[in-house]
C-alpha cells in the first residue's frame, strides 16, 4: 500500500510501526475499517458549504483506491477528490515533501492539482 518511490527510511518507519503493532494503531485501524462509522446512506446530506469535503487518495493505496474515493466524492454534492501520484496509503509519512503539495491544493477551491 506504500509507494515504491517513497524514501526507504520513511517506508521502514511505517513498516516498523505496523509490524510492531504499536499499541492501538493497527488494531484501531482494523476496528474502524471493519466496524467503524458507516456513512453511505448519509453522504448526499453533507452540506459542503458548511463542511467542505476534500479527499486525497494515493495511487498505490489498494485498500481504498483513487477510483473508490472518486465514487464516494461523487455522492457528496460539492465533494472534491484528488488522486495523489507517487503516494500510497500513508502519504504524509511516506513522502512528506510530495504530500504537502497535495495538502495545499486541497485547501483552495481550484479543482484538481
Amino acid at each position: 500500500m506504500m509507494s515504491p518511490t517513497a524514501p526507504i527510511v520513511n517506508r521502514q518507519l511505517i513498516w516498523h510501526m505496523y509490524s510492531a503493532q504499536a499499541y492501538g494503531i493497527f488494531h484501531g485501524d482494523l476496528d474502524f475499517y471493519f466496524g467503524g462509522w458507516d456513512g453511505r446512506d448519509r453522504m448526499h446530506k453533507i452540506d459542503t458549504k458548511t463542511c467542505p469535503v476534500y479527499m486525497l487518495t494515493g495511487e498505490y493505496d489498494w485498500s481504498n483506491t483513487p477510483d473508490m474515493s472518486q465514487a464516494t466524492a461523487d455522492k457528496i454534492p460539492g465533494g472534491k477528490h484528488t488522486a495523489m501520484k507517487g503516494l500510497g496509503h500513508f502519504p504524509a509519512t511516506e513522502n512528506p515533501k510530495v504530500f504537502v503539495g497535495y495538502r495545499k491544493c486541497s485547501l483552495v477551491d481550484s479543482g484538481d492539482c
